[in-house]
C-alpha cells in the first residue's frame, strides 16, 4: 500500500511544481505517478478478485486470465 501513497504523493508535489513554473516535466510526472498509483491500486484490485487467475508475465507485468 505504500508504494500506492507514495505515487500519489509525488505526483501531487509535481503537481504544485507544475502550476508554480508551469513545467512541462513536472506535469509529465503528474501523469506518470497517478497512472503509476491506478496501475498498483488495478493489480491490488484484480489479486483480491481472484488471485488464481492473474499470471505474473514479466518484471511488474500482469495478465489475467478468463477461462
Amino acid at each position: 500500500m505504500g508504494e500506492r501513497i507514495d505515487s500519489i504523493e509525488h505526483g501531487l508535489e509535481h503537481l504544485e511544481a507544475a502550476i508554480k513554473n508551469d513545467d512541462a516535466y513536472d506535469y509529465k510526472r503528474v501523469v506518470l505517478d497517478f497512472c503509476h498509483a491506478a496501475q498498483l491500486l488495478l493489480k491490488e484490485i484484480l489479486f483480491r478478485i481472484d488471485s488464481t487467475r492473474l499470471v505474473h508475465i514479466a518484471k511488474g507485468q500482469y495478465v489475467l486470465i478468463f477461462i
